[in-house]
C-alpha cells in the first residue's frame, strides 16, 4: 500500500510539473489562447446547471399558462434566458474555433521547432540504434499535439469541472447524498481502473513503436516514387502488401487486448450506474409527490441527477487523459531536456589547419561487440589528397566518420591541431564537407541542394557544376535554371536525375561549402569514365588549398593521391604513395593487379 502511495505521489507531483512546462510553452506563443480557453471552459461549466434551470421555469411557466389558459408572463422570461445563453455560448464556442486556428498551429510549430532543434542536437550514433529511433518516433507523432491535448484537459479539470462540480454537488445533496456517495465510489472504481489500461495501452503503444515504424517504412515504399520502378520490374507490390498486413494484425491483436480488458469493468460499472439512476428517479418522484413540488421541479432534479453521473464520468474521463497524454509528453521533455550542445546554433567555420593526428585509435560501434578499427594511427598534413583503400567492411568508411566527428572513438585520439575532434564538435567549429556513398537526395531545387541556405552567386553554383562535369546543356535545358526542383513530387517541372547526375551534384554540394577538409567516400562509383576523370582533375586543382581525404574503390584515382592509406580488417596495413605500396604491401599489390588484369585481358 505504501509503495501504491508513493507511486501515485510521485505520477502527480510528474504531471503537475510537467503541467507547468506545457503552461510556459504555451503561454509564450499565445497568452490570450490560454486565458479565452479558461474562460470558456468556466462559462461551459457553468452552462448546463444554468440551462437546466430554466428549462424548470419554461416548464414551470407553461404549467401555469395550462392552468390560466393564457400565456403568463414568465414562458417569455424563461424563454428569453434559454435563447440568451445558449446563443453566448455557441458564439463563445464560434470565437475560441476561430482563434484554436491560429493559435494551435503556433503551438505546434514551437513545439515542433523544438522537437527537430534537439533532434538535431544528438550524437549520429544515435540515428542508428533502433530504440533511440522508437523515442524519436513516439514524440514525433505525438509530442506537439499531446501537449495541447494535456493542456486542455487540465484546463477543463480546473475550470469546468469545479464549477459543473459544485454546482451538480449542491443539488445532488438536496436529493439524496447516500446517492451521490454510491455514484461516487462506482466511477472511481472505473477511474482505477482507466489508468491502468492507460498505463497498459501506453505499454503497450511503447512495445509496437518498432512495429508501426516498419508498418510506416512498407507503406512508403509502396507509395513512393523511388521505389516504384523496382515495385514494377520485380513485381513484388504483393509481397509488400503482405508484409504490411502482417504488421497490421500484429498491431491489431495487440489493441484488442486492450479492448478486451477494459470491456468487463466498463460494462460493469455501466450496470451499477442504472441502478443507481432508477433508486434516484424512484427518491426524487417520491419526494416530490409527498413534497408537493411542481412538474419543473421533479424534472430539475432527474436532469441534476443526469448532469452529476456526466460530471463523474467527465471528471474521471479528464483526469484518465492527462494521465495518457503525460506518459507520452515525457517522452517529449525527456528529449527537450538532453544537452548534447547546440552547434547548430553557434557554428562557426576553421579557416584551415596544419595537421591531422590520428593517434592509437580503436573504435567499436555502440551495442556491438565487433572491434572496426584497431590501433590505428596516422598523419594527414594541411594541402595533402589522400586515398583510404581496401576491401568492403574492413573500416574505411567508419575512419571517415571518426575524422568528421560522427562518432567518438572508444581508444585513443583524433585532433586537428592538438585539439580533439570532439571539443571542436562541442564548440560549434566547422572544419569539413563531405560526400557519402549514400548521399542525400533533396526534394528541393538545384541549387538548394547545392548551396542550402548559404547566399551564392549563380555563376559560382553554375561553375562548380561544370568542374563536376555537368555540362552547359544540361543546365539549359533545366526548365527553371538552378530554381528548377529535383524529383516530381512537389513540383510537376520537376525533374528525375541519373544516380550519376545526382552523384555529382552531392560531389558540387561538398565543394562549394568552403571548408578546409573535404571527404569524398567513393565519389565517383556512379560514373562514367570521362565525368570520373574530370573530377579527379578538379580533386587535383584543390590539392594544396584544401586537404582531401577519399576513400575509393578504384586505385586508377588513387594513382594520383599524394598518400594511399590501405585498410585491412580494421588497422592500417599500408602508407605511401602508389609506387611505395606497389613495392612493400600485399592488399594494394593484390586489388590493383586485379583491377588492372581486368582492362588488360579486355585488351
Amino acid at each position: 500500500m505504501k509503495k501504491k502511495l508513493a507511486s501515485f505521489f510521485k505520477t502527480t507531483k510528474r504531471i503537475l510539473h510537467e503541467n507547468r512546462r506545457i503552461l510556459i510553452l504555451i503561454w509564450s506563443v499565445s497568452p490570450f489562447w490560454v486565458l479565452y480557453s479558461c474562460i470558456v471552459q468556466v462559462y461551459e461549466g457553468i452552462y448546463p446547471i444554468f440551462n437546466n434551470y430554466t428549462t424548470k421555469l419554461m416548464i414551470d411557466s407553461v404549467t401555469v399558462s395550462l392552468e390560466q389558459n393564457a400565456i403568463h408572463q414568465s414562458v417569455y422570461v424563461s424563454l428569453a434566458l434559454i435563447i440568451s445563453v445558449t446563443v453566448l455560448l455557441h458564439l463563445i464556442l464560434a470565437i475560441k474555433n476561430y482563434i484554436d486556428v491560429s493559435c494551435i498551429d503556433r503551438i505546434n510549430l514551437k513545439i515542433n521547432s523544438k522537437i527537430m532543434q534537439k533532434i538535431a542536437e544528438k550524437p549520429y550514433h544515435h540515428f542508428e540504434s533502433p530504440e533511440e529511433m522508437d523515442k524519436i518516433d513516439r514524440v514525433r507523432g505525438q509530442g506537439s499535439g499531446k501537449c495541447i491535448e494535456q493542456f486542455n484537459y487540465s484546463c477543463s479539470l480546473i475550470f469546468y469541472d469545479l464549477v459543473f462540480g459544485i454546482g451538480t454537488l449542491f443539488i445532488m445533496f438536496k436529493i439524496s447524498w447516500i446517492i451521490s456517495i454510491l455514484f461516487v465510489i462506482v466511477v472511481s472504481i472505473r477511474y482505477v481502473v482507466n489508468i491502468k489500461v492507460s498505463r497498459y495501452n501506453y505499454t503497450n503503444d511503447k512495445k509496437l513503436t518498432n512495429t508501426r515504424r516498419k508498418m510506416g517504412y512498407l507503406f512508403n515504399i509502396a507509395v513512393t516514387v523511388i521505389f516504384a520502378k523496382e515495385i514494377k520490374i520485380f513485381n513484388t507490390s504483393d509481397w509488400i502488401n503482405k508484409r504490411y498486413e502482417n504488421f497490421c494484425e500484429k498491431y491489431n491483436i495487440a489493441h484488442k487486448k486492450y479492448i478486451r480488458k477494459s470491456l468487463p469493468i466498463g460494462f460493469g460499472s455501466s450496470i451499477a450506474s442504472t441502478v443507481l439512476y432508477i433508486i434516484g428517479y424512484y427518491i426524487i418522484i417520491r419526494n416530490g409527490i409527498s413534497n408537493g413540488d411542481s412538474v419543473g421541479t421533479v424534472i430539475f432534479y432527474t436532469s441534476s441527477l443526469s448532469l452529476f453521473s456526466s460530471f463523474l464520468e467527465t471528471l474521471i474521463g479528464h483526469i484518465t487523459a492527462i494521465y495518457g497524454s503525460s506518459l507520452y509528453t515525457s517522452d517529449l521533455f525527456i528529449l527537450l531536456d538532453e544537452n548534447h550542445g547546440s552547434t547548430a546554433l553557434k557554428s562557426s567555420t576553421m579557416e584551415s589547419f596544419k595537421k591531422i593526428s590520428i593517434k592509437n585509435v580503436s573504435f567499436t560501434y555502440p551495442g556491438t561487440d565487433r572491434i572496426i578499427l584497431k590501433n590505428v594511427n596516422l598523419e594527414i598534413n594541411r594541402g595533402e589528397s589522400v586515398c583510404v583503400v581496401g576491401r568492403n567492411g574492413m573500416g574505411k568508411s567508419t575512419l571517415v566518420k571518426l575524422i568528421l566527428g560522427l562518432y567518438s572513438p572508444n581508444e585513443g585520439s583524433i585532433c586537428i591541431d592538438g585539439k580533439e575532434i570532439s571539443t571542436l564538435r562541442n564548440e560549434g567549429v566547422l572544419y569539413a564537407s563531405a560526400t557519402f556513398q549514400d548521399y542525400a537526395k533533396y526534394s528541393l531545387t538545384l541549387k538548394e541542394n547545392i548551396a542550402f541556405e548559404h547566399e551564392i552567386p549563380d555563376e559560382e553554383i553554375e561553375k562548380i557544376l561544370y568542374n563536376v562535369d555537368f555540362y552547359q546543356k544540361e543546365l539549359e535545358n533545366l526548365p527553371n535554371g538552378l530554381q528548377t526542383f529535383l524529383n516530381r513530387e512537389y513540383d510537376e517541372d520537376g525533374i528525375v536525375l541519373s544516380e550519376g547526375q545526382w552523384q555529382r551534384v552531392a560531389v558540387a554540394r561538398a565543394l562549394c561549402q568552403n571548408m578546409p577538409l573535404i571527404i569524398l567516400d567513393e565519389p565517383t562509383s556512379n560514373l562514367d569514365p570521362v565525368s570520373e576523370e574530370n573530377i579527379y582533375n578538379v580533386i587535383g586543382t584543390l590539392k594544396g588549398d584544401k586537404t582531401i581525404i577519399m576513400v575509393s574503390h578504384r586505385l586508377s584515382g588513387a594513382m594520383s593521391a599524394d598518400k594511399i592509406v590501405a585498410v585491412d580488417d580494421g588497422m592500417i596495413v599500408g602508407v605511401g604513395t602508389h609506387d611505395e605500396l606497389m613495392k612493400n604491401c600485399e592488399i594494394y599489390i593484390k586489388m590493383f593487379n586485379l583491377q588492372a588484369n581486368r582492362y588488360l585481358q579486355k585488351g
